[in-house]
């Protein structure tokens, strides 16, 4: 989801581009907006979807107090109703509509857990080792998702491990711009934190990679 004042400042640097700022109807530019979107998804990081901005944050991030709700004042609301990517498998496309509900039924239920991957080994680094063998056993398309970052890094080193070639490190070039050379040392302590990818938009700063193991860069958006 896109929060209002991301949409926002989406508006106003379309408006830049085209100049059509002083323009009564030229909002995004005179550019078309067809919006799709799933209302049921996660909201934006730390902001509402559709609420009008405050006053006191339209100040700060705008200079400006007549900020509109673009939600509310530009767009109108439809649905689609056919599922169309999961349209082969009815029974799973059901399943997916009546998880965000909260009514999952009783086929729903046993179809899920019949998906559940059970582990024999008890300690986290055998399950993680299991994990890693069953992951290498799927087809290459296969998607693993896990609730935090340093779960995926695991997984990605446990299956890299288990490649029978050399491994290659890859460090990344850090360059920094600042306003002055105390801004700059802030900037150089942030880098050299261990969560340093949390200030540059979830990019590591290195990876490791072996030949015919894939690629997985995360970048915060």
């Amino acid at each position: 989801m896109v929060s209002n004042i991301c949409f926002s400042c989406c508006n106003i640097r379309l408006c830049e581009i085209f100049n059509t700022i002083q323009e009564e109807d030229g909002y995004f530019g005179k550019i078309n907006i067809l919006l799709f979107g799933d209302l049921l998804q996660l909201q934006p990081v730390g902001e509402a979807s559709f609420a009008d901005i405050p006053k006191e944050k339209q100040l700060e991030l705008f200079g400006s107090l007549s900020i509109e709700n673009l939600w509310i004042k530009l767009f109108s609301y439809d649905e689609l109703t056919q599922n169309v990517t999961q349209q082969e498998d009815p029974a799973y496309a059901n399943a997916l509509s009546e998880i965000p509900l909260g009514i999952l039924s009783e086929s729903s239920e046993q179809l899920l857990n019949s998906k559940v991957i059970k582990f024999d080994a008890v300690s986290m680094s055998k399950c993680l080792d299991e994990l890693a063998n069953y992951v290498m056993n799927q087809p290459n398309h296969c998607i693993c998702l896990f609730p935090t970052r340093a779960q995926c890094a695991a997984l990605n080193a446990a299956v890299l491990s288990k490649l029978n070639d050399t491994k290659i490190t890859l460090k990344a070039v850090d360059k920094i711009t600042a306003k002055d050379q105390n801004a700059a040392k802030r900037k150089l302590q942030r880098l050299s934190d261990e969560n340093k990818s949390s200030f540059t938009g979830g990019l590591e700063g290195e990876i490791d990679i072996k030949v015919g193991g894939k690629v997985m860069l995360q970048r915060n958006i």
